[in-house]
């Protein structure tokens, strides 16, 4: 298999749709099963089940997806080493955030770049913890920002900040009426949460199965403005970190409370893959990113749990 068909195998197996695959590569689709049905052909087994979903790989691929992934990371790897040998400091570094800091980081990101690397262009894309993992063990994007949590993809991790989580709700909820709220109270009260596999919904399901209760999820979202709007105007309630929703908090659109009895911190961390090193742009954009991390949090006041009164209304 040639590396283009390697790299068309592994956005298949990634993306489960030859329609973008073809958009992404700028490529007609009927290149892209011809492709498959050449691979295919030279591999002598099936790669994909066709279904109404889209495709989904065999086992035989998803043996072989690690390997042909790291191929083409090495072969992309080899690409910017040239480039940065022959004295080429710029290209293009893709970045994944999680959406509580995408529009702010990725701002200051830019702008700061702009400045001190002006040759180096950003690709952005937002995401929920879990598709960045992906993206990262695929080699779709080159670092993450995500909310970390225990994973088995090979990435490794560098702490950012930490954010305890708190129960939001409408700016005139009688719910929230303190500092804190325990977490059984998420049982009484109609919740909104991400579709996506997400490790604070996540988390908060399993805390609620050990504990016996049974939460009442109403709507659940892949987009944070839409879950934003409907705490604001449709009386949900979501459990989110501090940072997610500070300036509506300041404004008066929302109110809310630590989560207690469990108090739930998440961890905001910069990730990379170690299937392959990181290209000079990306080291340099990398850097940025944790240089950025206290003017963000400057942004993003943390209360103290003394302050916590205040911003409860």
């Amino acid at each position: 298999m040639t590396l283009k068909e390697l790299q068309i195998f592994a956005l298949l197996a990634e993306r489960g749709s030859v329609t973008n695959v073809a958009t992404m590569l700028g490529v007609a689709q009927s290149a892209i099963s011809r492709q498959v049905a050449d691979m295919e052909g030279k591999v002598g087994q099936r790669l994909f089940h066709r279904t109404g979903r889209g495709l989904v790989p065999t086992d035989f691929a998803q043996s072989m997806l690690p390997r042909a992934t790291a191929l083409v990371a090495e072969m992309r790897q080899f690409a910017d080493d040239v480039k940065a040998g022959a004295g080429t400091s710029g290209g293009v570094v893709t970045v994944g955030f999680v959406p509580a800091v995408a529009t702010r980081l990725s701002s200051l990101l830019f702008n700061r770049l702009r400045q001190t690397f002006p040759e180096i262009r950003l690709s952005i894309l937002e995401g929920y913890s879990g598709e960045i993992e992906t993206w990262l063990a695929t080699s779709r994007i080159d670092i993450g920002v995500l909310n970390s949590y225990r994973s088995d993809n090979a990435i490794r991790f560098q702490p950012m900040f930490s954010s305890e989580i708190m129960l939001v709700g409408p700016a005139d909820s009688t719910v929230i009426d303190g500092p804190t709220i325990a977490f059984e109270r998420l049982a009484d009260v109609p919740l909104g949460f991400t579709v996506s596999p997400n490790n604070l919904t996540m988390l908060c399901e399993r805390i609620a199965q050990r504990r016996g209760l049974k939460l009442r999820v109403e709507a659940r979202s892949d987009s944070a403005n839409v879950l934003h709007t409907l705490v604001a105007s449709s009386g949900l309630y979501c459990p989110l970190p501090y940072h997610a929703v500070s300036a509506r908090l300041a404004a008066g659109e929302f109110k809310a409370a630590r989560i207690i009895g469990p108090s739930i911190t998440q961890k905001v961390v910069l990730a990379t893959s170690t299937n392959r090193p990181l290209s000079l742009p990306a080291r340099r954009v990398a850097k940025l990113l944790i240089d950025l991390k206290q003017e963000f949090l400057a942004d993003h006041r943390f209360p103290s749990r003394g302050e916590m009164a205040s911003v409860t209304g």
